[in-house]
This record gives structure tokens, sequence and C-alpha cells, in this order.
């Protein structure tokens, strides 16, 4: 039998014949794939090492997990069947208020530092919120983690970890309710602290009694940003300002930019963003940032004074990642029901458009249509998509294109 071992976060370039170069110390290595894009071919940035010996097999991942290969720090896992099984067996430790700010320590610090309590499948770090993740074998080796480091100072701060539970388990109906029941030692809420230092919930607040929403003191609202800019690239951007609880961001309907409410851990962090970003360029597009109390004013101002048209030339720009290439998703609004991906799909390969992904995913009530993005292999097929469908009628509709 063959020992699969899945190795992520390739960098681009690594091909079968460079990956296979980099483990040939190892005798029993049998084959090794790239997982690729059904339409592109493209890498997708991970793939399977297959071993005849599973102890070198284990080996390889002890020697080589969290390690660049190619300028790139690859993770490396046994491949587990059932991993849905696995993950809700208490056995995922999460650790917040890490002090990833003033302590530089790599993921491989990280897992060599609590590999001896326990196998290890994976972990993680992540300096944008200052949290990270043990995912261990059994739950002895979680349990007592979280004995030995909850609440306890961890290079200079103290740090609170405890099991972690699943998205798919938490979004469970009762889950408060049965958590509850919990050993309270083997649980924990994250410190949020607001601007006068009170530790408030993470969780938003409940409705006033008139039924309306309360925004979190720690939050606040962007509005303007390019369609390009998801979850992950606002998390990115924003979290400079410091360690940050939540993002959402979402389309504006019938318009070309995104708005995005964030929640900081520290209050005081809060000022520290608006001052950063309000009034500056993101990508070339205009935002605003204010508390999200105020987001009702806010957004009326941008959209009476017309905002995302003004001439940028006079602002600020705050992005400066280089490396993402964000022209080469075209965002695609005010489409007719018989635009579907199905029909972008056809309108790529009749006017030879390479793509990686088309998703027609939101409607609006208001108009009828529908909107969505195709991210195509790089700017310029991005460029032919936007030149033949920008203003062209297709069904009985107009297309609108946006960057």
């Amino acid at each position: 039998n063959l020992t699969a071992i899945f190795i992520g976060d390739l960098a681009k370039n690594i091909d079968e014949k460079k990956l296979k170069y980099y483990f040939k110390e190892y005798k029993s290595l049998v084959s090794v794939k790239i997982c690729r894009s059904v339409t592109t071919g493209e890498p997708l940035g991970h793939g399977y090492l297959n071993f005849s010996d599973e102890k070198e097999a284990l080996t390889a991942v002890e020697k080589y997990n969290y390690t660049p290969i190619d300028g790139k720090e690859v993770r490396m896992m046994q491949s587990l069947r059932n991993s849905f099984f696995r993950k809700n067996m208490g056995t995922n430790v999460f650790f917040s208020n890490m002090p990833l700010d003033t302590f530089e320590m790599t993921t491989r610090e990280f897992y060599d530092m609590f590999k001896h309590y326990g196998k290890i499948y994976s972990c993680k770090l992540d300096r944008r919120k200052f949290i990270g993740f043990i995912y261990f074998e059994n739950d002895l080796s979680a349990t007592n983690v979280i004995k030995d480091y909850n609440d306890k100072l961890f290079h200079g701060s103290i740090i609170k970890c405890g099991i972690h539970f699943d998205k798919d388990v938490r979004n469970l109906p009762e889950f408060g309710r049965r958590v509850s029941k919990l050993d309270k030692t083997k649980l924990m809420k994250e410190t949020i602290l607001t601007e006068q230092n009170e530790v408030v919930s993470p969780d938003l607040p409940p409705n006033d009694v008139t039924g309306n929403k309360i925004a979190h003191p720690n939050a606040i609202y962007i509005i303007g940003l390019p369609k390009s800019c998801n979850n992950d690239v606002t998390l990115d951007l924003f979290s400079r300002a410091g360690p940050i609880k939540s993002v959402h961001t979402c389309p504006k309907y019938s318009s070309n930019y995104r708005y995005a409410y964030i929640t900081f851990k520290k209050g005081s962090d809060c000022q520290k963003a608006i001052q950063m970003f309000d009034n500056k360029l993101v990508k070339g597009r205009l935002v605003r940032a204010c508390k999200a109390d105020k987001k009702e004013a806010t957004e009326a101002f941008y959209e009476k004074n017309k905002l995302d048209e003004v001439n940028t030339s006079e602002y600020q720009e705050v992005f400066y990642d280089d490396a993402e290439d964000y022209k080469a998703t075209v965002y695609v609004s005010n489409l007719s029901e018989v635009c579907n991906n199905g029909f972008i799909t056809e309108l790529c390969r009749q006017n030879n458009i390479k793509f990686k992904e088309i998703k027609i995913k939101w409607f609006d009530q208001q108009s009828c249509t529908f909107a969505g993005y195709v991210n195509c292999v790089n700017d310029k097929e991005a460029a032919k998509l936007f030149s033949f469908m920008n203003g062209r009628l297709i069904g009985d509709t107009v297309i609108e294109c946006s960057w």
C-alpha cells in the first residue's frame, strides 16, 4: 500500500519534475502529482507525494513541513480519509492573542514548539488576526496543551487557547446551548477590547428595543472598495491597522464597488484604520471609512457626491501589492437571465479568451439582473474579455464590466 502525503502552498513554478527532484533523497518515493485547473491546466498550488514506505514518508514530512521550497513555505501532512470526522474529535486547538507583532515566530517554530505533545497533522499562524491553530492526532494532546498554555504568559503576551469547533458545527442550531454544558477549562472566547479598554463580546450585539441592529463598538464601515477586494484581500489590507476579529465584504448592487464591515480586536485600532484608509485610493478607487454606526450618513454622502466617479489623481494610493494582478478579474453586471456560466464559457471559447473561473452568483431584485465575475489567466485575456463584453447587448440587457 502506498502512503500519500499532501503538499500545499507550492510556488507557481513547481511542476512534477521539480517536485520529484526536491524529494529525490527518498528511495521509496514512487510518484508525484500536481493538481491542476481543469479549464486552464495551470497548477493549483498543491499536490501529492506517494511513498511505498510509510516510515520514510513521515520522515520527509518531519524534515520539510513548514520549510521553504522555491521561496514558499510549504505545508505537508498525511492524506486523511474522512477529515470531517477527525476534525470534530476535539483535537483542534485554537490560540488567541498571540504576540505575532512583537515575536518573530515561523510556522515551523510553532510546529516544533508543540510537537512533543503528540503527533501534529497541521498547524497555522495568522498574523492578521494574531491567532494560531494546531490540529493534533488525539484529544489528550490537545487537552494537555490547553492545560499548559491557556491564560498563560507567552513571550510577553497572555494568550488564550481552547478547543476549536469546526464552522459546520458552530452553525448548528442550539450550538451555544450545548457547548455551555462542556468543560469550561477547554473552552475560550477571544478578548475584544473597546477604546475604553472594556471587554465586550466578539459576537455582534443584539438588536435594540426598536428591532434595529446595533453596530459593534469595534466595527468600521468601508465603502468604495474595488470588486476584486474579497474578504481575504480586505483582511490583508486592513490588518495593517491591527489584529482583526472578522471581515465581511459584499458587492453594492447596480454599482462597481463593494462595501465592508471590519471588526477589530482592539477599539483603538478602529480610529487608526480610519485615519489610514479614509479618503484614500485602494487599487485606484476612492474609499471612505467610518465607525460602523455612521454607516448610513457616509453611504448617503458617497452616493450623493458620486465619489466612485471622481478624478483620483489628487488622492493617495494605499494598496501596494504588486504581486497581485487584480486586473485579471473582470466583474460583470446587469446580466440577462440567458447570460449564465455556460453562455459566458462558450463566449470565451469562441473568442479564444483563456479563463480560470466563471461565477455568476448575485441577483439584483430591483433590476431583475444578475452579476458575477470572470477570473482570466492574465490581464491581457481579461482586457480582451472586457473589450468584447462591456456595453454589449446580450439577451435583453446591456452588459456592464468593471475591474
